[in-house]
């Protein structure tokens, strides 16, 4: 009976412990795929942060604004290199900017030019500039330090 009950003892296994080897080919393929699985994590929101963010920042903020200016340079192409009335009834027309030189050129030359090319003297401004002058045009007075109206004017104040 004690030969029974020694394979008895051997069959059961104890308990709490396992006494197996680690499958280290399994634990390759498990540390390799979570590092895997790291890199790919970090390269999704390394992706998201830089590359779709420029995109929709480009899509939504600067086409838009893209689009507006070149409309605007459109008009102004238009208002620079094309007849157009302004005002039908008066006779009044846009022309071309290289038409208006030419025609602005050929006037001076002819010294027939319609607009004031008097020369005037520079208005030089008073020591008490622009505040110092009022409305009537004659500078204000002030008296000068160590003045006896200056000193006056201190003793007055305290």
């Amino acid at each position: 009976m004690a030969d029974t009950h020694n394979t008895h003892e051997h069959a059961v296994p104890e308990m709490g412990f396992d006494r197996h080897e680690p499958k280290s080919s399994y634990l390759g393929w498990l540390t390799f795929s979570i590092v895997g699985l790291l890199f790919i994590l970090i390269g999704g929101v390394w992706y998201l942060t830089t590359v779709a963010v420029l995109r929709v920042e480009e899509d939504q903020v600067q086409r838009p604004v893209a689009e507006d200016y070149r409309n605007i340079r459109a008009r102004e192409e238009q208002q620079l290199n094309q007849y157009e009335y302004i005002d039908k009834e008066k006779g009044v027309v846009r022309l071309p900017i290289d038409r208006a030189m030419a025609l602005l050129a050929q006037e001076a030359s002819e010294n027939r030019v319609s607009y004031n090319t008097k020369t005037y003297p520079v208005k030089v401004e008073g020591p008490g500039g622009v505040a110092g002058t009022p409305v009537g045009g004659s500078p204000v007075a002030t008296p000068a330090q160590g003045s006896p109206q200056a000193t006056q004017a201190v003793g007055k104040a305290h």
